[in-house]
């Protein structure tokens, strides 16, 4: 791996961690996570490709920019395992 593809990981890491710190529900323009990042346009937009390819977060266009939004967690079935649990006392009076 290269110098250039370590800076990429490294600014991929960086806006992780931007979204992490993100409410809920709630999105960033490429335009803020540059001044966030503090980072240029270019290499950020690689990182973003890069984030995407990997389905750790959604672009969505909006208008000029675009905005980033964390990509959704889906619970995955196991089998034999429900998604939810109940406790065996729920519903009894």
């Amino acid at each position: 791996m290269g110098d250039f593809d370590r800076e990429l990981e490294a600014i991929g890491a960086r806006v992780m961690e931007v979204l992490e710190h993100l409410p809920a529900g709630d999105s960033i323009t490429a335009w803020e996570l540059k001044f966030k990042v503090k980072v240029a346009l270019s290499p950020l937009y690689l990182a973003l490709g890069a984030l995407q390819a990997s389905g750790r977060i959604r672009i969505q266009p909006d208008g000029l920019n675009y905005r980033i939004h964390p990509a959704a967690v889906k619970a995955q079935p196991i089998a034999g395992v429900p998604l939810e649990i109940t406790s065996p006392t729920a519903g009894r009076s």
